[in-house]
């Protein structure tokens, strides 16, 4: 590729990503007729409004701190050192510190952060000017939310920012608002280059057969390798699958899976229809054990999956792998054909269960009764002994509890 140009799926997740970004910026009605655009920090930055001796009137002040991981957390250090700026920046401003907020042991890109919550109930309960926070991914590393969020304490609740980096910040004048937008997708963007090499550093560990780095358990038939980070097989419970596997092949295909689990006792009792189906499709039991994980730092985009070709692992033939793929396409295929309507979002809950739905796609999502925008995790609260998420709606405001305990009732009884 010559010098100077943008490799085109580069260049087409960034127009995405801003397409994204101006939706939203003009649906807060915070974008005026300008062009987002990189420059040089401005004076009006790190400025404040003062008194004659130095300090700010009658204002006060929330802080923010947040570390990552729990290693973070038992050092202390870094928590500390944010605490210590906060404390010095009040003082050198001349602004009461009412409250510090602190998130431990928290992935910025998870807004379901009690201390980020907590944060925003505090600033729309009392009279607030500013929220410090040393860095302003401390907020958070997803780019629309954060912004929504700092925009949010700034319109709703009169709130600017004070942060390390700058100094003062107001996302309601539009230079400012310029500078956090690019400060946050740089966040976001350096947060996915970083999750391509965490996840390339996998792929290249599970090629060099270390099986801790992608699974965190061995699955039945096998056992951990004492000697390495490897396994191999588990006689006694490569007897189980093998039972399992015969008894699939000649079991009738509109009852395959039950019919297994029926017939094959020595089978788990953990094991239900989809962690049977999982395990059939597994190609580890033709001696090739494969991850999710793919090098991308190869700039290979082809690749789905990595796969190591270990033939010592083997527990079944080729054919009868061949046989099960078909015959569980056969099954779904049956099982499409004879409903009247395509899937949807009921059908496929009913048959892989909802949790596995909601982990697994991204189009399955909580949206606005009002204005069915899609909601977003905004802290937790709790329902008599139940801890359930709170959402809110970025679009016109609306909160909403998911489930109410009324919602949980009807659950239990529609399960019964």
């Amino acid at each position: 590729m010559p010098d100077g140009l943008l490799d085109p799926a580069q260049t087409a997740l960034f127009v995405v990503k801003f397409t994204v970004l101006f939706t939203v910026l003009v649906r807060l009605q915070i974008l005026e007729i300008y062009t987002i655009s990189f420059y040089t920090v401005g004076c009006n930055m790190g400025e404040s409004t003062q008194a004659a001796d130095g300090s700010n009137l009658d204002e006060a002040a929330i802080a923010y701190t947040r570390v990552s991981t729990e290693k973070q957390v038992r050092n202390g250090r870094s928590l500390r050192d944010q605490r210590n700026w906060v404390k010095l920046e009040c003082n050198r401003r001349g602004i009461e510190l009412i409250e510090t907020f602190t998130d431990k042991g928290e992935s910025g890109t998870n807004f379901d952060r009690q201390g980020i919550h907590d944060l925003r109930n505090k600033a729309k309960s009392d009279t607030v000017s500013y929220l410090l926070v040393d860095e302003l991914d401390r907020v958070g590393r997803h780019a629309v939310e954060t912004l929504y969020y700092l925009y949010e304490l700034r319109t709703e609740y009169g709130v600017k920012v004070i942060s390390n980096e700058v100094g003062e910040l107001d996302v309601a004048n539009n230079q400012d608002l310029n500078y956090v937008t690019n400060r946050v997708l740089s966040a976001q963007s350096t947060l996915e280059t970083q999750a391509r090499r965490a996840q390339a550093g996998v792929a290249r560990n599970f090629i060099d057969k270390k099986w801790s780095s992608a699974f965190r358990q061995v699955p039945l038939g096998y056992e951990a390798n004492d000697e390495d980070d490897w396994i191999s097989i588990n006689p006694a419970e490569a007897l189980i699958v093998e039972e399992a596997v015969e008894t699939f092949i000649a079991a009738d295909p509109a009852r395959a899976l039950t019919e297994t689990l029926e017939e094959a006792p020595a089978l788990p009792n953990s094991f239900t229809r989809g962690k049977l189906r999982r395990m059939l499709r597994r190609p580890l039991y033709i001696g090739r054990p494969t991850t999710k994980y793919v090098d991308y730092t190869r700039n290979d985009d082809s690749k789905s999956s990595t796969t190591v070709v270990d033939e010592s692992l083997r527990i079944i033939s080729d054919e009868e792998h061949d046989v099960i793929l078909k015959k569980l396409e056969k099954m779904y295929e049956t099982y499409s054909s004879n409903k009247e309507e395509a899937d949807d979002v009921e059908s496929l809950a009913t048959e892989f269960s909802a949790e596995t739905l909601f982990k697994c796609s991204e189009v399955v999502q909580i949206r606005c009764p009002d204005c069915d925008s899609e909601m977003m995790k905004d802290g937790r609260r709790k329902t008599g002994s139940r801890m359930v998420h709170n959402y809110l709606c970025p679009h016109c405001s609306r909160n909403r509890k998911f489930p109410y305990k009324q919602e949980v009732e009807e659950f239990k009884q529609e399960d019964s």
